[in-house]
């Protein structure tokens, strides 16, 4: 069967229902994974719809939605490029979004393909999986399962389709610009990281400083002070310590507020 044939017969049904179609792609780091869609993005996109190779591939979940507000019959990739910006929050909020397409975005019959490198991390999130899964172990090779949800319980079920999809390198101006989009995202979101790692040793300092300034109101040994306590000096001295901290505090949340805006 050859990959057309397969997207009209698995995922043109699902058009005739009005349905999306979401697959989900999982593989190692340089397996392919973004070729692969790609691949089948254009193709898709040959027969039922459109692909823009640079507006409909995504690597963050709210440019997702933002795609699917107002695309139709379009096939979208969420690359997981978008994971090493955030790591702790990228997977869930997939997740979300999957759930929010898949809930009120179905009369679009738009088309999902989203790259992920582990499948257990989206899982964790209770996510409601999408039919077919790609599974690509070995470079240029994808291997095709079929998803079906315990309905009892939780879990789902993997049915190995035993098909096997070769594929080819991508290589021309439209693949080296989205290549170019990528290096520039991941370029810029180690500077992001770096810029949080700043923050985050700052909040810890201010943490530290306002536990010793806890520690001196508590203690009240001060020497030339009858039973005790701050002299008016001391404690003027404490309050403008704890003015300084806050006022360094909210520096760093309007630093945050600045790098969130510069990365959408």
């Amino acid at each position: 069967m050859s990959l057309l044939q397969f997207l009209n017969d698995k995922v043109g049904k699902r058009l005739n229902t009005e349905a999306n179609t979401t697959m989900i792609i999982v593989g190692d780091p340089r397996s392919g994974k973004s070729t692969w869609a790609f691949h089948l993005a254009r193709a898709w996109a040959r027969t039922f719809g459109q692909f823009n190779d640079s507006a409909n591939v995504h690597f963050y979940a709210r440019d997702l939605l933002k795609d699917f507000d107002k695309a139709t019959r379009t096939a979208i990739i969420l690359d997981d490029a978008g994971y090493q910006s955030d790591p702790t929050r990228w997977y869930s909020k997939t997740a979300r979004a999957i759930k929010i397409i898949q809930e009120t975005q179905g009369i679009k019959l738009n088309f999902l393909l989203i790259t992920v490198q582990s499948l257990g991390l989206l899982l964790e999130h209770n996510t409601q999986l999408s039919t077919y899964l790609w599974d690509i172990r070995q470079k240029g090779r994808a291997k095709l399962y079929k998803i079906i949800p315990k309905h009892f319980e939780k879990g789902f079920w993997f049915i190995n389709m035993h098909w096997v999809f070769d594929f080819s390198r991508l290589n021309d101006d439209a693949w080296k610009q989205y290549e170019a989009k990528k290096m520039e995202f991941l370029g810029k979101s180690t500077i992001e990281m770096d810029k949080e790692m700043q923050m985050e040793e700052m909040r810890r300092e201010i943490r530290y400083r306002k536990q010793l300034l806890t520690i001196s109101k508590l203690s009240g040994n001060y020497e030339g002070v009858e039973g005790g306590g701050l002299t008016p000096y001391q404690k003027r001295s404490l309050e403008l310590k704890e003015k300084q901290l806050a006022i360094k505090e909210k520096g760093i949340e309007a630093l945050r507020e600045q790098t969130m805006k510069l990365s959408r």
